[in-house]
């Protein structure tokens, strides 16, 4: 999980207990001494998330096309351009 977020394992470790508690992370079993852990998508949290991300999408392509700039998926807008500025 650390190498895919880029998050240190420490700081996973002491996160993972809260999202559990929050439903948003399911512990599924154990292998060995490693706990297992799953995204809930069926939790409120989750579905706020996902709305969340989709407006942030929506913004981002609606600025893009008011400025002309062409949009590419996986790709931020420059600073300039970000939401706000």
């Amino acid at each position: 999980m650390s190498k895919i977020t880029k998050v240190p394992p420490r700081t996973i470790q002491r996160v993972l207990p809260h999202l559990v508690e929050k439903d948003l992370v399911k512990e599924t079993g154990k292998v060995g001494n490693t706990k297992m852990y799953i995204f809930n998508t069926q939790s409120e949290l989750a579905e706020g998330l996902r709305h969340y991300i989709q407006t942030a999408i929506n913004v981002n392509i609606d600025c893009a096309r008011k400025q002309h700039i062409p949009f590419q998926v996986g790709k931020k807008l420059p600073h300039s351009e970000s939401i706000g500025k």
